[in-house]
C-alpha cells in the first residue's frame, strides 16, 4: 500500500487527461488513435446499441446483412466497473496487472469520455477525477437495473477489493 508522508493511505484516483496520457503511451498501439481500433485488436470507441440488432446471416442467404455488430465500450459495456476490472486484470496486453489503481481509474475514465458516457449525469471532460466513490456510484446504479440483486451486499462485497494505489498483483 502506498501512504503519503503523514502516514495515511494514498488515495487512488485518476483524471481523463491522464487517462489520455496512459493510452498514448500504453494502448494506442494495439486499440488505435482515440479507440479507433488496430490491427487484430478491437476498437473500443464508436458503436451504437442500434448496431447491436445486426446478425451475421449466411452469405448464400438471398438478402445476407455485411455488417457486425458494432461490440465497443459505447454501445456493448458502458460501465466504468466492467472496465476497471478488465483492463487492471489484462492490460497492457504486453504486461497484463502491472497497472496501478490510479492508472486504471485514469484509463477508465478516458474510455468512457470517448464514448460520450456519463457518471452520474456529469459529462467527463480532461478535469474529471474518477475514484472509488464515483466508481461505486455508478456500480450500484448499474446493479439497481438488475432484478433480484441485492445492491447491499453487493456494495459491501465490491467495496472489499484493494483500492490503495499499489499496483494490482
Amino acid at each position: 500500500e502506498v501512504v503519503l508522508e503523514d502516514g495515511k493511505p494514498k488515495k487512488a484516483q485518476g483524471s481523463v487527461e491522464l487517462g489520455n496520457e496512459l493510452y498514448d503511451a500504453q494502448c494506442v498501439m494495439c486499440h488505435g488513435d482515440f479507440g479507433s481500433g488496430g490491427k487484430g485488436y478491437p476498437k473500443l470507441a464508436g458503436g451504437s446499441l442500434e448496431s447491436l440488432k445486426n446478425q451475421r446471416l449466411n452469405p448464400a442467404d438471398e438478402n445476407p446483412n455485411p455488417e457486425n455488430p458494432d461490440k465497443t465500450i459505447g454501445s456493448f459495456w458502458p460501465y466504468a466497473s466492467t472496465i476497471f476490472w478488465y483492463v487492471q486484470e489484462s492490460m497492457p496486453f504486453n504486461a497484463p496487472k502491472t497497472l496501478t489503481n490510479s492508472e486504471t481509474y485514469a484509463i477508465t475514465a478516458y474510455l468512457l469520455s470517448l464514448n460520450g458516457i456519463t457518471i452520474d449525469g456529469e459529462e467527463l471532460d480532461d478535469d474529471y477525477v474518477l475514484d472509488k466513490e464515483k466508481f461505486l456510484n455508478d456500480a450500484i446504479d448499474q446493479l439497481r437495473l438488475v432484478r433480484g440483486v441485492n445492491v447491499l451486499q453487493v456494495a459491501k462485497f465490491i467495496t472489499t477489493e484493494p483500492y490503495g494505489d499499489a499496483a494490482h498483483n
